[in-house]
């Protein structure tokens, strides 16, 4: 693998460091996606920086907090121009690698209600390897204090991220995007895992979580089946359930609600808490129904404390594409500038358990909270533009 040659990079020290995927976009609009065995007429194509992982990065740059990009471009003219890119939009890129072939490419196709339907090819993205990490562990993670990762680069390489971002002490957001199977070990690694709702299912069904009776299922509660539901307490973006309410504490009246946004929030909460029975910290985006956080009360799987966070309202939805990647950089971002503004959630990093991952002190509810409220203010201005981070335009970790 060759380096691309950088100039002054070095000289900025990361707050975080995203390892993942790159790719080129190539987006495609329809009245509305075709079925099995049919063609139907585009309307435009266009053409971008893509991939979860460059995304990401991007949206954390742009809040002004310095991020490092560590992935893989080919050798093609799609691979420079993917560089070049990152690197206008304020992506330190000293350790993003060149390697022989294609770069990763994003099929999009985008229907006239913004919804997106997306097909990858990873090509230079599978040379994300344990050793792209290891390298990464021997550089102490360029002085970041958030590690993000997703799940377009291969399991190994996420379950060795994982060890050796556990060994250091720097938190780990983890969003397991697509949800690839990664271990229990791995995912407990993971200081905040991210999901949206088909991934945090996905997870539950793998690791044995969904069968318990009387969980809500995101189905039920969109439908206001009256399955359990947390209680709706606030509307306010950033406001909280009270300290120390779980899930299983804070039933109540508003069971069967239909009103859609408590509803999904309501299912969101269930799933999110019953996710802290493997990871500390959960965040289960509800796309414009908002998201819920759901943190260990201690180290212990038990009821955890719950904190829903409502979607800015946004019309018209022009295209939904890339507004989770600009979510997952904006929270990171806004972590990693709290943490490094204070040692507020109380932690040294934690010790390591037998099998080399983490067993330290989650981060605290009201400091996972603030970010996610964050995080889904600023993502709501990409659903009122076409494309990903082609979309992005400056983000703010301030509040407000």
């Amino acid at each position: 693998m060759a380096r691309p040659g950088e100039t002054g990079e070095h000289l900025v020290t990361p707050e975080v460091l995203v390892v993942g995927s790159v790719s080129r976009d190539v987006a495609v609009t329809v009245d509305r996606f075709p079925v099995p065995g049919e063609t139907v007429v585009g309307h435009s194509v266009s053409y971008g920086l893509g991939g979860k992982g460059a995304n990401q990065a991007v949206a954390s740059a742009l809040t002004g907090v310095p991020t490092s990009f560590l992935g893989c471009v080919g050798t093609d003219e799609a691979g420079r121009g993917l560089l070049s890119t990152l690197r206008e939009r304020g992506v330190i890129t000293e350790h993003t690698t060149t390697v022989s072939g294609d770069s990763g490419s994003a099929h999009i196709t985008v229907d006239a209600d913004g919804e997106n339907s997306i097909s990858i090819v990873p090509a230079a993205n599978r040379s994300v390897t344990t050793d792209v990490v290891a390298s990464a562990r021997d550089r102490d993670f360029d002085g970041a204090s958030v590690v993000v990762a997703q799940g377009e680069i291969p399991v190994g390489t996420l379950e060795e991220l994982g060890r050796a971002v556990a060994a250091s002490g720097v938190r780990f957001v983890l969003n397991l995007a697509p949800a690839i199977e990664v271990s229990a070990e791995c995912l407990a690694a993971a200081d905040v895992l991210m999901v949206n709702q088909s991934e945090a299912e996905a997870i539950m069904r793998r690791h044995g979580l969904s069968s318990v009776e009387g969980r809500a299922s995101f189905a039920e509660g969109a439908a206001g089946s009256g399955a359990p539901v947390a209680a709706r307490v606030s509307v306010a973006a950033g406001a909280s359930e009270p300290a120390g309410a779980s899930v299983a504490e804070a039933v109540s009246e508003s069971a069967g609600d239909s009103e859609p946004v408590g509803a999904a929030q309501s299912a969101g909460a269930s799933v999110a808490e019953r996710l802290t029975e493997i990871v500390r910290c959960a965040v289960v985006t509800l796309g414009d129904s908002g998201s819920v956080v759901a943190v260990r009360a201690d180290e212990t799987p038990g009821p955890a404390i719950i904190r829903r966070i409502d979607a800015a309202r946004v019309e018209p939805v022009v295209d939904t594409t890339g507004a989770g990647d600009a979510y997952a950089g904006v929270f990171s971002a806004a972590l990693a500038r709290r943490l490094r503004g204070s040692d507020a959630d109380g932690s040294d990093g934690g010790d390591i358990d037998g099998g080399g991952f983490r067993s330290g002190d989650p981060l605290l509810a009201e400091i996972v909270a603030s970010c996610a409220a964050i995080a889904s203010r600023e993502a709501a201005k990409v659903v009122g533009a076409a494309g990903a981070s082609s979309s992005y335009s400056s983000f703010s970790v301030e509040e407000q």
